[in-house]
């Protein structure tokens, strides 16, 4: 958050309204990624973070990211599924 809100300085960008009442329910609001993937993949592609975290820590960051997201996504199980299909199954 800190080198998005410096990039964002940076670049002279304007400071948005504060958010009143649900943002949940505000169609307004631009969210995050919904799946790990996304965020993944957006980070890994990410000029700002790149130059906010520099070249050697932003690439360990991304490489450990996606070998962590790729090791879960070899087999892991979740409680969610674990409790919801052990009661259909």
């Amino acid at each position: 958050m800190i080198i998005a809100g410096l990039s964002g300085i940076g670049q002279k960008l304007p400071i948005p309204n504060i958010q009143t009442g649900n943002a949940w329910s505000d169609p307004s609001v631009k969210s995050m990624w919904s799946a790990m993937h996304q965020a993944v993949a957006a980070f890994s592609s990410s000029k700002v973070a790149s130059q906010g975290f520099g070249p050697d820590v932003y690439e360990h960051l991304s490489l450990t990211v996606q070998k962590e997201l790729r090791a879960f996504d070899s087999g892991c199980v979740t409680d969610w599924e674990r409790i919801r299909y052990y009661e259909r199954i």
